[in-house]
This record gives C-alpha cells, sequence and structure tokens, in this order.
C-alpha cells in the first residue's frame, strides 16, 4: 500500500469541535454559489483520481469506437469547507441522545439545502453539459450529482481524456485512460466524474467448495444427505428473531432497499418464499433513471448475488418492503437510493453485498462515496455492507471465475470497502462449530438440530448454536478452492472513529477496525438455501439459465448434482441482508420507519457495557481469519499464515460478535430517549 498518502492528497481533511446548542437545534445555512467565474471553453484544470488502478498500459487494447454510447455517467459534487464542518457537526449531534439534533433526519430535498450545490451552479453545470450536446438525465434531489448520457466521442471531448478497451484477467473493459479534466470555472466542486469505465465491484456470495453431494457439511435439514442447510426459520430460532415475531414485529411498514447490477426473475423470489413456509411478498425493481438494463448477470455471480439479498432480507423481516435498486453498476445504485426518493420514499435501510479491497478503488471514487455515506447518515439512512470472503487478504480475490483460486496471499492485510467505512456497518462472517470443528461431521446434531429421516426438515435448528470465526480456507484448498474466510481488520484508509471505543479488545492502532458484526457466513458448513438461476451441470456451455426451485427448494433435476438438486451460498454477503432483516423489526418495534441513521455509535454504547453485551451479543473467542501467504509478501510473517484471532470482546476477525436479535431489540429502546444540551462535537479525520 505503498503511495496512500498522494493518492489521498486531494481529498479535504478537517478537525474541528463546535458546540451545538441543544435548545436551539443545529443552524442551518442555505447553499452558497461557489461558481462564480465564467465557464470559459479550453481553460480547463484536472481532477485528481480518476483513472482506474486497472486501467493500465499492459492491459491497454486501443481506443474504444467513439460512437459507443454511454448512459449514467455521473458528475458528483463535493462540499465546500464550511459545508463539511456544518455536516460533521450536525452528524455527530443527531447520534447524541442530550442534543435537540438527536434523530432529527434531514430528507434528500433538506440536505441539499445546506449541503448540497445552489440551483444557480446546477444551472451553470447543466447548461455546460447541454452545450456539449449531452442528454442530462437526472438532477439529484440533494443537488449532489447530475446524471447525464452521450457518446464516447462526446465524453472524450468534453472531459478531455481517451476511452480505451482492456482485458484483464480474460475479461474486457473499457475505461478512461487519462485524468479527467474539467472547466476550471467549476473543477474543484466535482469529486469525480462517473460512468467512465465499467470496473464494477465483485459480489460476496461464496459457493460450497465441491458440487459432489456431500460438500456441505453438518452443519431446512436434507433427508438425502442429512446435511444441515439455513432457511429463514432455522435462522430465527439461531438468532433469537421468534421473540420479536410473536410480539407483532415482522417489519410491516419498514421498508430495505438492496443494491443491484443485474435483473432478476420473481419467480425465484416466489418460490423461495413458498418454500420457506413465508407468505407473499414480492419485492419492486426499481431502474435507476438514465441506466441502461443491465440484464441478467453473467457468471460473475451477479444475479446469484441479487436472489440471495432479496430473499434473506425478506426471508427474516417477513412482511417488510423491499425494493430492489438496480442499475449497471451497484455503487451508481446506491448512491442514486441516497440522492433521491425512490417511489416516493427514503429508503431507511440500504444494504450493498458487494466491495473492493481499499486499493481496489480511485480515490476519486472514495472520495464521493464517503460524501454519500456521511449523506445518507444524516437522512436517517443504514448502510450495511459485507466484509469480504478472503479473510485478512481482501486484495487477493479470485476477479475471474474462471481463473485458479489463489491459495496464497501476496497482497498484504487489506479490508474491504464500502464495509471500512466510518459511515457503514461492516458485516463479517462466523461459523457454527457443533464439535467446533469447522467442515466435518457434527457429535452434537441432536443437541442443536432436529433429526431426520428420509423426508427433508424444514426448519430444524433447535437452539443458538456456539459461533467460531468463519474460516474454511483450509477445507477449501483441500477440495481445489481458495481463500474463503470472513474480512477484517484495520483500514489504511481510515482513522478510528470516536464511538469505535469502550469495549474490551478494540485495538489502539488509530484506524478504523472492522467487521462491527458477524452472522453466520459458511457455505461449506452450513449455508444459507436460495433459489436463483443457474446454469445445470448438463449444460457446459452456460446457454441457458434454470430456475433452482421446481420443487421446494430442490431443483427436479439430474443435472445439477448439489446435494441433488439443493442451492445453496455463504459468505458475508448473506449477513449484510440477513441483518438489514433484523433491522427493520428492531425499527418496527421502536417505532422509526424514517431510520436510526449510523447504527455504530449505538452498537458500541451497547457493547461497552457489560450486561448488555452479554444478554445482546453472542462474544466470538475462538477461530481466526487467518490465510496462507506466500514467504516474503507484504505482511507475510515466518508463519506464512496472517491474519487476526477471536478474543474477548471486539476483534478484527468478528468484530462484537454475533446478536441475539430479541435482547438487542429491547436494548435498542435503552437509547431511544434523548434530551436537549449543549453538546461539544469532534469529527473523523481520515488517516494519510
Amino acid at each position: 500500500m505503498q503511495g496512500i498518502s498522494n493518492r489521498f492528497a486531494g481529498i479535504c481533511l478537517f478537525s474541528v469541535s463546535i458546540v451545538i446548542l441543544g435548545q436551539s437545534g443545529h443552524a442551518q445555512t442555505a447553499a452558497q454559489n461557489r461558481i462564480v467565474q465564467s465557464i470559459v471553453a479550453g481553460k480547463v484544470s484536472p481532477l485528481q483520481g480518476t483513472v482506474h488502478p486497472l486501467a493500465q498500459a499492459e492491459y491497454d487494447q486501443g481506443p474504444v469506437a467513439s460512437s459507443m454510447q454511454l448512459q449514467g455517467m455521473t458528475l458528483n459534487f463535493n462540499r465546500s469547507t464550511a459545508q463539511q464542518a456544518s455536516l460533521a457537526a450536525l452528524l455527530t449531534a443527531q447520534q447524541t441522545p442530550s442534543s435537540s439534533s438527536y434523530h432529527q433526519w434531514l430528507t434528500a430535498a433538506q440536505f441539499g439545502e445546506q449541503f448540497g450545490m445552489s440551483q444557480h451552479d446546477l444551472g451553470q453545470v447543466t447548461a455546460w453539459l447541454q452545450s456539449q450536446s449531452f442528454t442530462v438525465d437526472t438532477v439529484a434531489e440533494s443537488r449532489t450529482s447530475i446524471r447525464c448520457s452521450g457518446s464516447v466521442g462526446l465524453a472524450e471531448q468534453a472531459f478531455h481524456t481517451q476511452i480505451h478497451k482492456y482485458v484483464v484477467n480474460g475479461e474486457t473493459h473499457f475505461a478512461n485512460a487519462t485524468q479527467v479534466a474539467l472547466p476550471s470555472a467549476f473543477a474543484s466542486t466535482v469529486s469525480r466524474v462517473g460512468g467512465l469505465h465499467d470496473f464494477k465491484p465483485k459480489p460476496r456470495l461464496v459457493r460450497p467448495a465441491t458440487t459432489e453431494t456431500d460438500s456441505a457439511q453438518p452443519h431446512f435439514t436434507s433427508g438425502i444427505s442429512g446435511d444441515h442447510f439455513l432457511a429463514p426459520g432455522d435462522f430465527a430460532v439461531i438468532y433469537d428473531v421468534n421473540p420479536l415475531y410473536t410480539a407483532g414485529y415482522t417489519g410491516s411498514g419498514q421498508t430495505i432497499g438492496i443494491m443491484g447490477q443485474t435483473d432478476i426473475v420473481m419467480a425465484d423470489i416466489t418460490d423461495f418464499r413458498t418454500a420457506a413456509g413465508l407468505p407473499a411478498n414480492n419485492p419492486t425493481v426499481f431502474l435507476i433513471p438514465g441506466s441502461s438494463d443491465p440484464g441478467i448477470g453473467d457468471a460473475s455471480g451477479d444475479i446469484n448475488e441479487a436472489d440471495l439479498d432479496l430473499e434473506w432480507s425478506g426471508g427474516v423481516a417477513k412482511n417488510a418492503s423491499i425494493i430492489f435498486v438496480n442499475s449497471t453498476n451497484v455503487m451508481d445504485s446506491m448512491q442514486y437510493a441516497i440522492e433521491n426518493k425512490i417511489n416516493g420514499l427514503q429508503i431507511p435501510i440500504l444494504s450493498i453485498s458487494y466491495g473492493g479491497c481499499e486499493p481496489s478503488w480511485t480515490s476519486a471514487d472514495l472520495s464521493s462515496l464517503e460524501a454519500s455515506f456521511q449523506q445518507a447518515n444524516a437522512q436517517g439512512q443504514t448502510v450495511l455492507s459485507a466484509a469480504g470472503d478472503n479473510g485478512a487478504a481482501d486484495c487477493d480475490v479470485q476477479s475471474n471465475p474462471n481463473a485458479a483460486p489463489i491459495i496464497s496471499a501476496t497482497q498484504g492485510l487489506q479490508v474491504d470497502y464500502p464495509a471500512s467505512s466510518a459511515y457503514v456497518t461492516g458485516m463479517g462472517g462466523s461459523e457454527f462449530t457443533g464439535d467446533g470443528t469447522a467442515a466435518s461431521p457434527s457429535t452434537g446434531t441432536d443437541q442443536y438440530w432436529s433429526a431426520n429421516g428420509s423426508s427433508d426438515v424444514l426448519n430444524s435448528a433447535l437452539s443458538y448454536i456456539p459461533e467460531m470465526v468463519w474460516n474454511d480456507t483450509a477445507f477449501e484448498i483441500e477440495n481445489g478452492g481458495g481463500l474463503s474466510g470472513g474480512g477484517g481488520g484495520k483500514s489504511l484508509l481510515w482513522s478510528k472513529p470516536s464511538w469505535q471505543a469502550g469495549v474490551a479488545g478494540i485495538p489502539s492502532d488509530g484506524a478504523r477496525d472492522v467487521p462491527d458484526l458477524s452472522l453466520n457466513a459458511s457455505a461449506d458448513h452450513d449455508p444459507y438455501l436460495v433459489c436463483t438461476q443457474i446454469i445445470l451441470d448438463s449444460d457446459p456451455a452456460g446457454s441457458d439459465y434454470t430456475s433452482s426451485c421446481t420443487n421446494g427448494f430442490r431443483i427436479s433435476d439430474t443435472g445439477y448434482q448439489d446435494d441433488q438438486g439443493l442451492v445453496a451460498y455463504g459468505g458475508t454477503s448473506a449477513d449484510a441482508p440477513s441483518f438489514a432483516g433484523l433491522l427493520a423489526l428492531i425499527e418496527q418495534k421502536l417505532g422509526v420507519p424514517q431510520g436510526l441513521g449510523n447504527v455504530n455509535p449505538t452498537l458500541y454504547t451497547l457493547a461497552s457495557n457489560s450486561t448488555t453485551f452479554a444478554s445482546a451479543f453472542h462474544d466470538i473467542t475462538t477461530g481466526n481469519n487467518m490465510v496462507p501467504c506466500t514467504a516474503g509478501s507484504t505482511n507475510c510473517p515466518s508463519s506464512g499464515e496472517m491474519g487476526y484471532s477471536a478474543g474477548t470482546g471486539y476483534d478484527q476477525a468478528s468484530g462484537l460478535g454475533s446478536v441475539d436479535a430479541s435482547n438487542l431489540a429491547t436494548a435498542f429502546t435503552s437509547v431511544a430517549a434523548k434530551g436537549g444540551t449543549a453538546t461539544s462535537v469532534a469529527f473523523l479525520q481520515r488517516v494519510h
């Protein structure tokens, strides 16, 4: 990670202490004009950090056709120094119970009034885009971005760059080959120009190591193999969700947004809910304006990820409204859901199961996304993200599903973004222990699971099952796979937030540590049942998708042999939507359908109380997310393994542990009251 300080030199840093008067509330100041000079043709300034790390000369295949259309190009605006300081103070006040701004969320339009661009400035940039022959698709309600469309030729001329084709790991992409430049009159107000490349985050779902009938180890119970797979009813027993259901908290009146970059087959969601014994409640699909239809996701697993996320968020919050926010890039979906109402609603819970290691993002992208996540928190939106599936080596990822799996890390200790953002709750992974040995037959079957005969048992979990850190790397490598474990460690970009304190085990490393929480994530021990589109083993060309649930959770086709027709996944991908479902139940119990904003301060406050920690959290104290590494590579010790071990309290392998949903919901009510006294506010600096 050399060069981090240079890569982020252009990101503004602030450190202030502001007194917020609790009785008078947060001062509101209208956005001021920032474009005060005329836009002069030919007078431009470069926008640093706008070339993707993979747009390298060794992968360059030359220019793309100038006639190629680019839809969903986005100019994201930054904030002035004064706006950023004011927002930082507000964010802290909104999470301070003694402040009159506590949980007083802004709408996107209200956010724009204070922290967005002025209407004058938006008009100036819009007029310039139109003068360059772009089609302006949308202006964000929060005045923080403008989306437009046009040809490659128009983009190259307007943004003073060249767009080339690149072949990386066997995949073809396009990207701008040089830094973007904009008219000097407003270049300083823009954080990035999105849509000039198609490098996208990867889904975080994990398939079992093999396709043999007994690949998923014990640990629904299968009447064929005897193996255990999680159905929503099992999750409800293990994580103590049933008392919430009994009390009437099923997610009714709550809304969850799932971020995606693929079309789905709605019948898969219907089939899942039928097989799981859930009431009919299909999601709403929303394609963001200005985006082309992404089609069905390819071999990267986009459609499987979408189905996992939609089915399990709705499987936990059975009666919640689920909105699938869709586009050709999942981060565009996320930013649109923050900047705008969708179907007349500001979605309070946003879940994303995609990410990339911190060095894989441009500094312009990071700056823009951090601003968006801050905005989300100010609007009461909680953002949940998967923490990664490669243990402590997040950059050592198999980017092409047809490539050989990575069995020895070379890129050093790395964590996943956006999970590493202080404005996002990072979800790590745990694994049920049974007899304490991962990926081996359990000796405690009767204690934790109902006995099975020749028939499938839908809901077979009997109680909470002890957990360790998810790490199936050794089993995966033995069976032809690669690194497979919960992401976690210290951020190399972001400093430690003030709220990440007060819990035993939190490192004194000055850095944002992840994950925050963990839930079951093992694909090889007790994976999550899913109904989705698959390519049959009998269709090696992969020409047609087939529904995986034609007979309950099974497929009635001998062309798919994973437990004779069961399809199941693991990974921290499953944790983010599942906790989104739990959070919807908590918000219903609290009566706050408008949201809780950043829940991290509350989670760590609750965990700092030993009594609450013991009741609301399951402290995971065994296991690790260590992975084998290549001798002489970054961070690789003489032992040949690097990573973090579980311990009492917080640790960088499992965070605060997993949760007892019912007790956590009760604990949340203890911090719902607010007062009105003055408070001193200090906000985050970035490590550089």
